[in-house]
Formats: C-alpha cells, sequence, structure tokens
C-alpha cells in the first residue's frame, strides 16, 4: 500500500513539474522578448541600435513604404500598419522573409540578406515618435521616407484616387525612354511581345500587386516567359525570352540592352544554354519613377484591366 501511495505521490510530482514547464514556454513564445529559439544571432543584440535601425529605415523606404503597401514610416497604407504593434521580432523576420501566400505581400528572402532583413525587423519594432504616430514624416532613427525619386529626395505618398491614368499611359508608351514598359509589354495588343500582355491579365490585380510587380519583379509565371542564357562560341553571351525556333535556329529577345533586340542564332554556335524561372525585367524602377509617378502607371494598368472585364 505504501509503494502504491508512494508512485502516486511521484507520478503526481511529475504532472505538475510538467505543467509548469508548459507554462513557461507558452509565457516564452506569447512574450516579446527574443529567446533562443527565435534565430537571429548576432543580430538580435542590435535591434535597438540606432545605426541599425536607421538602415533598417532606408530599405523599408525602397520596399515596402509606398502608400499602396505599408506606407511612409510604416504607419499603413492599402496594407497593415506595422509599426507600434508590438509584434514578435521572430515573426516579423519570417513574414519578411517568407512573404504570406496568397497576399500581395512577396518574399524578399533572395532580395535581401539575413543581415538586412534584420535590419527592416530593427526599424518596424523601433519606438514611433509623435510625429509618426499621428501620420507625419519621422526622423531618421525611428521612421522611413516615402519612396525615393531617383534623385536621393524623398516624395509625399501619392494615394490611389489622385493618381492621374492619362500621365500613366504616357509613362507606359514613352517613346524617348528606352526603358519604358512599351519596349516589352503590350496593352491589349499595342505594344511590345517581349513579355505578357497587361491589359489581358487572367486574374485581377490590386493596386499593390501591380506595384509590387514593377518595383521588385517576381519569378516569371509562365514558363513561355523564363529567361534563357546562351554562351556562343565566340564568348558572346544573349540573356533574354526565346520567340521561338526552328531545326537550326532560335530567336531570342536579348535584354541585356533595353529596348530589347530580337535576334536569330545558329544553334551551332551555341555552347552552352541555361535557363531561370526569375524574370529578365530590371529591378531598379523605383529609383527609375517618382512614387507619383509609378502611382499613374499602376492607375493605367489598372484601369486597362478594367476594360477587360466589361
Amino acid at each position: 500500500m505504501m509503494e502504491a501511495t508512494s508512485t502516486r505521490s511521484l507520478w503526481c510530482s511529475l504532472v505538475v513539474l510538467a505543467l509548469a514547464l508548459i507554462s513557461v514556454v507558452c509565457f516564452a513564445q506569447k512574450s516579446g522578448k527574443p529567446g533562443p529559439s527565435q534565430g537571429g544571432g548576432p543580430y538580435q543584440n542590435k535591434l535597438r541600435d540606432d545605426a541599425f535601425i536607421k538602415e533598417g529605415a532606408a530599405i523599408f523606404a525602397t520596399t515596402c513604404s509606398s502608400s499602396y503597401c505599408h506606407g511612409p514610416s510604416g504607419m499603413g497604407g492599402s496594407a497593415p500598419r506595422l509599426r507600434g504593434r508590438d509584434l514578435e521580432s521572430a515573426y516579423v523576420f519570417r513574414t519578411i522573409s517568407n512573404g504570406i501566400p496568397g497576399t500581395p505581400m512577396v518574399a524578399f528572402k533572395s532580395d535581401l540578406t539575413e543581415e538586412q532583413r534584420w535590419k527592416v525587423v530593427a526599424f518596424i519594432l523601433s519606438p514611433i515618435g509623435p510625429r509618426t504616430a499621428a501620420g507625419g514624416s519621422a526622423s531618421a532613427a525611428g521612421s522611413s521616407p516615402s519612396m525615393p525619386d531617383g534623385t536621393g529626395e524623398s516624395k509625399s505618398p501619392v494615394s490611389s484616387a489622385s493618381a492621374n491614368v492619362a500621365n500613366g499611359r504616357d509613362l507606359f508608351y514613352d517613346l524617348a525612354n528606352g526603358r519604358s514598359c512599351h519596349g516589352c509589354h503590350a496593352i491589349h495588343g499595342v505594344g511590345g511581345k517581349v513579355g505578357p500582355d497587361l491589359g489581358m491579365l487572367s486574374s485581377p490585380k490590386s493596386e499593390a500587386e501591380l506595384l509590387s510587380a514593377i518595383v521588385k519583379p517576381h519569378p516569371a509565371v509562365e514558363p513561355m516567359y523564363a529567361t534563357v542564357m546562351l554562351t556562343l562560341a565566340d564568348g558572346d553571351r544573349i540573356v533574354g525570352i526565346k520567340k521561338d525556333e526552328g531545326r537550326d535556329f532560335l530567336r531570342v529577345y536579348d535584354t541585356t540592352v533595353l529596348p530589347a533586340v530580337l535576334r536569330t542564332v545558329s544553334k551551332s554556335e551555341i555552347v552552352k544554354t541555361e535557363t531561370s524561372e526569375q524574370s529578365v525585367m530590371p529591378g531598379n524602377y523605383a529609383s527609375v519613377y517618382t512614387e507619383r509617378e509609378l502611382a499613374d502607371l499602376v492607375a493605367f494598368i489598372k484601369a486597362s484591366l478594367s476594360k477587360t472585364d466589361r
């Protein structure tokens, strides 16, 4: 009898100890304090460093601060407010790295280094000043300016309501700009044939999704727009999109210079062929166009898509 009582006491003690451990783990997960399981290594110790936060603010400005995304200073735009929400550092880092499937929030793991992503985390978690909380611009260390216009200056956020569709059309078909959209894309058949016709996209796109596609090109969605890289016998290298091929030749839109040039290459001259799912679209349009111009471009493309739906 005494042995049975001793055994029951031992089991009760083990159960109590297990419940205590579970409570500690749950509290650690719910708290905003980084723990060993959250990763980050040396970067966790820099989350309150002013220089680290300031560098994160600069990265945020060029990737996330548009009014179509999380807005200036991360205080909300078309996407949710990020600042002042007591978010966990590990959660923010995972979201920046992997994105959120089914939403305009894309993954930045391949575009930003681990250190850069932690710098953005530091900025998002940094304290906000009174001007930032009220929706104004913020100081360098605790805030983010709006998207740069390519001259080093920042512009005020532009709402979709104030965007100019006509100006967006002029920018899209700007013949004086070799990098303008029409060189590769068409709207309802008017424009280039290198990439997809943006007036004929199969699924509806939000302003945030369209802006993200412009300033941060995604991997090519359709295999026919996959990047092809050809190395020729004379050492020349062609990077672009394959148009078609015959028994003895390939025709490729060479995008190493813009506007793209259609080149016919004999298969006997090709010594190496590689393919990539990454888009050939340049990734620096956030610095080529001002935020207002980007808003106008998005408005024009969005208006063209709505005509398709009618």
